[in-house]
């Protein structure tokens, strides 16, 4: 099989990152994935890792006071980054889960942004968390009972800070009817990259 990313037995892998890059900008994919172009963090980025990373040390030193009661506010479950990895046939969807319980009957993604922009994870086409269930559901022969994304909003222009705002919780729809539907959807998400690439390289 061609195409532009492989795991170590040489079968194509894709993730969440990589369809929504492709078809927000198809040309900014080929960069990334073909050409390899590095990818440039920036003052947001740098601040959801940041943020990320304290939640799963359980460590807020780096943060004001009052952003340490909103932090302490979010929900931590026992297992953090967990690889998850959904095998299609000829393809597989990689993801990792920024915070599950042990059985992984409960799943949760941390999210930063703006005032009131938590609203895009309620989406149709927002499918990250649909993903990661369909991933645990093979992986553990049970879909999780709740998905949920959980939202910190944060406030500043140059300075990011976490705002003084108790944190969204989003739950997701996943069904076992939109779980099926999910998968559906990135086999055509795999159709559309692999043509694509073999179309640019023809």
């Amino acid at each position: 099989m061609i195409f532009p990313k492989l795991n170590k037995e040489g079968k194509p892998t894709i993730s969440w990152s990589m369809i929504n890059l492709f078809y927000q900008d198809s040309f900014e994919w080929w960069a990334r994935y073909v050409i390899k172009k590095p990818f440039e963090a920036n003052k947001w980025t740098d601040f959801g890792s940041k943020v990320g990373e304290a939640l799963e040390h359980n460590n807020f030193d780096s943060f004001s006071n009052l952003e340490k009661v909103v932090l302490a506010k979010v929900e931590r479950l026992d297992k953090f980054e967990e690889k998850v990895v959904l095998d299609l046939g000829d393809f597989e969807v990689v993801g990792f889960i920024d915070s599950a319980s042990s059985d992984f009957s409960r799943i949760i993604d941390y999210k930063t942004g703006g005032k009131d922009k938590f609203h895009k994870y309620v989406e149709p086409d927002y499918l990250q968390m649909h993903i990661y269930s369909c991933a645990v559901r093979q992986m553990y022969g049970k879909a999780p009972e709740s998905a949920e994304v959980h939202y910190i909003t944060r406030e500043g222009r140059d300075n990011l800070k976490v705002a003084y705002k108790s944190p969204v919780v989003i739950d997701m729809d996943i069904t076992e009817e939109l779980l099926d539907e999910t998968e559906k959807v990135l086999r055509l998400a795999f159709e559309d990259m692999s043509n694509y690439y073999l179309q640019k390289n023809n």
